[in-house]
């Protein structure tokens, strides 16, 4: 069984890609991503004028905390799919991606979970492993597993998400800054502070040469960072770390 056919879905059972639904940490440390995510290729052309509504109809749910409406029209379209293009497709691994997470932005992650464990192999599939879309969930699948605080279990899909999209879109890309922030959230919560600390010195250095000190990805990376690097100890690296712009 590999990363692309997720095991951990019986975890939270027993407790996308033009829609982003993200959380707001993640959209304030992904730098560009709305851009990204609404030209990743994911969709056919024949469902953008209801995917451009969804989006309004997403932006909308934020703005007033009512997901209700979104969730509907998304399920709604991911039935359309289903019934138009089959549910062996593209669209339809991208939908049920999509819908995964405006589930879990919507704070309700154990029901995204199981879509997204399923999403993840049809999307390595049709799309392939590196394909965008692929990336997207296989970070979400991570991400929701971690939210559910399943960190041991995320801690291997992000990792390879964080590789995966270094090595196709790039250290630099807002998406490849998620996953390895999250990467080393699950690692620091897992209490395995060398790799946490390392990890979250990447993101600072990258964060600074790529977005610039006031960026939330830089504000993130080096707090995180510090609290790493003191508990190993380190404490005079720490505050070092912490006053040098002050």
């Amino acid at each position: 069984m590999t990363m692309f056919q997720p095991r951990y879905v019986l975890i939270a059972c027993g407790l996308l890609s033009l829609g982003s639904g993200l959380s707001a940490e993640e959209q304030k440390e992904a730098p560009g991503l709305s851009a990204q995510t609404s030209n990743d290729g994911s969709f056919s052309p024949m469902w953008h004028d209801e995917m451009v509504r969804l989006n309004e109809s997403h932006r909308t749910s934020i703005r007033t905390r009512n997901h209700g409406p979104t969730i509907a029209d998304s399920r709604a379209l991911l039935t359309k799919i289903a019934e138009t293009s089959g549910e062996h497709s593209t669209d339809f691994a991208a939908a049920l991606s999509m819908h995964a997470m405006h589930l879990n932005a919507a704070g309700r992650p154990a029901e995204a979970l199981p879509l997204l464990a399923r999403a993840l192999p049809l999307s390595s599939q049709l799309f392939g492993e590196r394909h965008r879309a692929t990336l997207s969930c296989l970070h979400r699948y991570g991400f929701v597993l971690r939210r559910l605080g399943h960190d041991e279990a995320a801690a291997p899909y992000l990792e390879l998400a964080t590789r995966l999209r270094t090595e196709t879109l790039g250290e630099a890309d807002g998406q490849t800054m998620l996953s390895r922030l999250n990467y080393a959230h699950a690692l620091f919560n897992l209490k395995r502070f060398e790799e946490a600390a390392a990890t979250y010195g990447d993101a600072l250095r990258i964060a600074e040469q790529h977005y610039g000190r006031k960026h939330h990805a830089y504000v993130s990376s080096r707090r995180y960072y510090a609290a790493s690097l003191r508990k190993l100890g380190r404490h005079e690296e720490a505050g070092a770390l912490m006053s040098r712009e002050k």
